[in-house]
Parts: structure tokens; sequence; C-alpha cells
């Protein structure tokens, strides 16, 4: 009997031992150290073969995961954005963070209630290093929030491993001020002048 391992697309990886020599019915072990291998999912195929030719096979799946999906260096590019005021500035906000490794990323956006207001990803794959999403400040619907007041906005990223449904996650808060500022105040200027002449 042999027992192989491929890769997930089927490519032949290696051929492992079988302790003690096969000789029969019975019950047999391998060891396998993938030390040097990349995490991912790998498929292991057990094949016997009698005196007589005859050959059975069975096959299953081992996953390595040795590294730990983290998401990290979140930061806002702006902390206060007033996209609904039409002044063409600080109208949207860009959230940059870093996956240790590649996910599934899914990006929302709630209000202080916990209500979902905005859905910039869901599960859409995301390469390992630096990533980022834009926030203009309007709901799903495609409305600005916030119109002519000023909010809080929590927003959640969820990174989900595909292979080993590891899951991380980070939050961080973004305003919208879209209040108006007040009217400057003006003193009230004399409606009439004179003048004396001495």
């Amino acid at each position: 009997a042999v027992v192989n391992i491929y890769l997930s697309n089927g490519r032949f990886l290696e051929s492992l031992p079988i302790s003690p020599n096969y000789i029969g019915d019975g019950r047999y072990h391998v060891s396998w150290e993938p030390s040097t291998l990349s995490d991912g999912v790998y498929i292991y195929r057990i094949i016997a073969t009698d005196g007589t030719g005859n050959v059975s096979q069975r096959s299953g799946e081992i996953i390595i995961a040795n590294s730990t999906l983290d998401i990290s260096n979140v930061r806002n590019g702006l902390e206060r954005i007033s996209p609904a005021n039409a002044d063409l500035q600080q109208d949207s906000t860009v959230i940059s963070y870093e996956l240790s490794q590649a996910s599934l990323v899914t990006f929302k956006f709630f209000d202080a209630t916990g209500q979902l207001v905005r859905t910039l990803a869901n599960g859409i794959p995301k390469a390992k290093g630096p990533q980022s999403e834009t926030w203009d400040g309007k709901d799903n619907s495609g409305a600005f929030v916030s119109v002519g007041g000023e909010a809080s906005y929590t927003y959640l990223i969820t990174a989900v491993d595909s292979t080993t449904s590891d899951t991380a996650k980070a939050s961080g808060t973004i305003i919208v001020d879209n209040k108006p500022p007040a009217p400057p105040q003006l003193d009230t200027p004399a409606s009439r002048w004179t003048s004396s002449k001495s």
C-alpha cells in the first residue's frame, strides 16, 4: 500500500511510507510533517493492492493552518466627513487596513442604535496585505445619512479564512457632520447717521 499527498489542484506532492510494512489486513499509520508547506488544503490518497492485483483506494483532506488571521493598521483617512453640504470638501473618507493573509472580507457601517446603514463589501475575496474601502456618507439606498445634523457611525471589518473558517474583526468610528454652521452675528447698523459741525 502507498499513501500519496496531492495539492488541492490535484498535482502530486509526495509519497509517504507506511509503518509497519504493509503485509495484509490490520492497522497501519503514516507520519507527515509538512513544515515547509504553505497554509491550505491538501489531499491524501491511500492505495492498497493485494497479491492478485486488486486495488482499493480511499482519500481525504488535510488542512494546514499555521498562520493566524489578523486585521491590523486600521486607519481613517478622515475622522469627520460632511458629504451632504455641497461644498465638495471632506465628502468621503478612506479606511485602510491590513490583512495577515488572504480572506473573505465584509465591511459594514452601523448607526448609534446598531442598525445597519451601509455595506461596502460582503464576503469579497481580498489578498494578504494592505486594503482599503471608501465611504461617501451614504446608506444602502444611496441617500446621505445625518442630513442637517451630526452623528457617529461605527464600521465593522470581518475577515474569514475560507480554508479554516478562522475569523478576525476590527472596528472604528466615523463622524458625519452635515449640520450647517450658525449664521454669523452682525451688529445692526444705525438706520440714520447724523453729524454735527461746530
